[in-house]
């Protein structure tokens, strides 16, 4: 048994022939179409999807030039590389700031502004049923030093398993040591070791599995902490996933490109650390890439026969199922399987454009072609693999925006750590001198973007004007707000009282018709 909503297959192909479109601009996405179809959460994943790939070609283009440039004259050191660097540091906080336009528009348009501050607590929240000592109404209470013990609790767990990370990534280079110190154990492909690339491919496997088996402890240990509305729930399950995959995703590459030179006794391939920070990089972007073009639509679509086969075997022949039928076989997207960790793809990917574009400049060009693919596949899940989700709505990104902000800020840090330290640009500077080029950098680059911050508006003033025009509105038709009136006015009190705006006709028979006086009416047409 399954209660759910059903796809209206009129409007789902409608939606289709303007969506599903193979060959199409990012920014061409029928956006508004989506969330009166499928709700204001998964429209706004998909603009924030539109919006990534749209400013990720200027990046792209010049990201493949850079790269051609090093491929073609065959040095380690690329002499672009410190200008694309210092480009991407600058575009991810025009990223981030344009999209906060986005967002706000698109959350004024939709009429879900303030949403947050009206939402009602989740039916999975538990505590004493109690009147509110401010206002009055029935409450549901959960003492605050229970909440504080849980928190701690679940955050202690959380940090064992972080340091459970650590240990991994130290036992995979471990190998990997071993692998150096005996190159005749392993033979040479076409001059490549195979012992690296395996030690490449262990590393890809174990931030795959490791990333999927946490995401369902996270998920109990959520629910555990008791958390009051689904918006601060999701928010809390962000955080941890995203501290968890910021430490399993980037700790090797960190090892590779700051620690593993300084060392003894391990080395890297050619004296050259940006190298094997590049090598590394890509084998777990290019894995992450076809692992998730695997798993999104060759086995999702295997499970999803395999399921169809199972539910109709007992069906007589000849006799085919109801359409309602064929929907309760489909797959159920809620928010694990859903959004939530779409959008975790998503920021660790933007987390490896961002924070080692000055090891491999060819990322925001993989990032792109994934992002373009991704807006398809995304498509065909949600029109052709599952069931049709539960509208749910949603003012903004939640805490994947603060997130993103984090990672914009760690790859000035990182940026100029690979081009002032790993690299060779630098090489016959003394080290106190390194030091002071990398500080002076970072610190003048992060006053650049706090201004650049600053001078963008996260709220255009065309939306922000719109948005105070309808809170007036509603506070004058709804809340029965009134006028201010000045103290020398001497004003009827019957007057007062039957002053209405009138935006339609029918707006009169909201009043009192003995008394009314309607000619003292505001009309507003």
């Amino acid at each position: 048994m399954a209660a759910m909503p059903l796809h209206d297959y009129e409007e789902l192909k409608a939606l289709q022939k303007r969506w599903l479109i193979l060959w199409s601009y990012p920014w061409e996405q029928p956006v508004d179409d989506i969330k009166d179809y499928f709700g204001e959460r998964i429209a706004l994943y998909f603009l924030y999807l539109q919006h990534y790939v749209t400013l990720l070609i200027v990046p792209a283009v010049l990201g493949f030039i850079t790269y051609a440039v090093k491929v073609v004259f065959v040095k380690p050191e690329n002499f672009l590389m410190p200008y694309f660097t210092a480009f991407m540091v600058l575009w991810s906080t025009f990223f981030i700031e344009f999209w906060k336009q986005r967002q706000s528009d698109a959350a004024m348009r939709w009429g879900v502004v303030g949403y947050e501050e009206e939402e009602q607590d989740r039916p999975q929240f538990e505590g004493k049923a109690t009147t509110s000592p401010v206002d009055g109404s029935d409450t549901t209470y959960f003492p605050s030093d229970e909440k504080f013990r849980r928190y701690l609790y679940v955050n202690l767990i959380i940090f064992l398993m972080l340091c459970g990370v650590i240990l991994i990534v130290a036992a995979i280079f471990t190998f990997q040591y071993f692998v150096v110190s005996n190159p005749t154990a392993f033979p040479s492909i076409g001059g490549i070791s195979l012992g690296t690339t395996i030690v490449s491919l262990l590393n890809a496997v174990v931030i795959a599995v490791l990333n999927y088996v946490y995401i369902n402890i996270a998920i109990y240990w959520n629910d555990y902490e008791n958390h009051r509305t689904d918006t601060v729930y999701e928010d809390a399950l962000i955080t941890k996933i995203f501290t968890f995959q910021l430490v399993n995703s980037f700790a090797a590459l960190t090892y590779v490109s700051f620690i593993k030179s300084y060392i003894g006794g391990i080395y890297c391939t050619k004296d050259n650390c940006i190298g094997d920070a590049a090598s590394t990089l890509s084998t777990v972007f290019l894995s992450s890439l076809i692992t998730r073009a695997i798993v999104e639509v060759v086995v999702r679509k295997f499970l999803q026969d395999q399921k169809e086969a199972d539910e109709t075997s007992g069906l007589l022949p000849g006799v085919e199922p109801t359409p309602i039928e064929q929907q309760y076989v489909l797959n159920e997207y809620e928010l694990i399987n859903g959004t939530l960790k779409d959008y975790a793809g998503l920021v660790m990917q933007y987390g490896f454009t961002v924070l080692f574009v000055g090891a491999f400049p060819l990322a925001p060009t993989l990032a792109f072609i994934s992002g373009y693919i991704q807006i398809r596949i995304d498509g065909w899940k949600l029109c052709q693999a599952h069931r049709r989700p539960i509208p749910k709505i949603a003012e903004d990104i939640g805490t994947w925006q603060f997130m993103i902000e984090v990672l914009s800020l760690l790859g000035v840090m990182y940026n100029f750590g690979l081009i002032c330290f790993t690299a060779h640009y630098l090489k016959n500077f003394r080290w106190e001198l390194r030091w002071l080029i990398f500080l002076s950098v970072e610190h003048i680059t992060f006053v650049i973007k706090y201004v650049l911050a600053e001078v963008i508006d996260d709220i255009p003033e065309t939306v922000q004007m719109q948005t105070n025009r309808s809170e007036f509105l509603v506070s004058k038709v709804l809340q029965n707000v009134e006028d201010d009136i000045e103290v020398d006015d001497v004003v009827d009190e019957s007057q007062r009282q039957h002053s209405n705006i009138i935006i339609y006709e029918t707006d009169l028979d909201w009043t009192d018709p003995i008394g009314s006086d309607y000619s003292s009416s505001a009309a507003i047409m």
